[in-house]
């Protein structure tokens, strides 16, 4: 019977401690993605060109390049001093395009203005001078947590 419980304890134990560690890796990963987006340095206003529909929940969205405060290759740059995740990426130069991934259901047409501003961890979506929406840069991430 002792001999039961135990078994059943050290089961128990070692489920608890795998969970905890998942539970911490997602935190690390979550502020490693805050602290990526922080670091970009980005604020810019552009209109939006084009929009590609993936699926309900995945927009890419396609503009034309603003002056951007770093270079292309500042993001790569960045990735470096990543743990946690493999590779991060927030913008993808397409050609003479922008191309930026949105993971929120929201009703954007072409020709609505996005502001990101990466400090504030903000994108501000406005549509004839009004804003109407907002998505973290956050979320707008894309890479692989290895």
């Amino acid at each position: 019977m002792k001999n039961w419980l135990l078994g059943i304890f050290i089961v128990g134990l070692f489920i608890f401690l795998i969970s905890q560690m998942v539970l911490n890796h997602k935190d690390k990963l979550n502020d490693e993605r805050i602290w990526y987006a922080s670091q970009l340095h980005y604020n810019f206003i552009t209109r939006i060109d084009s929009i590609k529909i993936i699926n309900s929940n995945l927009y890419y969205l396609y503009f034309r390049s603003p002056s951007l405060p770093n270079d292309p290759a500042y993001e790569e740059v960045l990735n470096l001093k990543l743990k946690h995740y493999g590779k991060l990426k927030f913008i993808f130069f397409k050609n003479e395009f922008l191309e930026i991934a949105v993971n929120e259901p929201i009703n954007m047409l072409v020709g609505d203005t996005i502001r990101v501003n990466t400090d504030e961890d903000l994108i501000k979506i406005y549509r004839n001078r009004d804003q109407y929406n907002t998505i973290k840069v956050t979320t707008s991430l894309r890479g692989r947590p290895f």
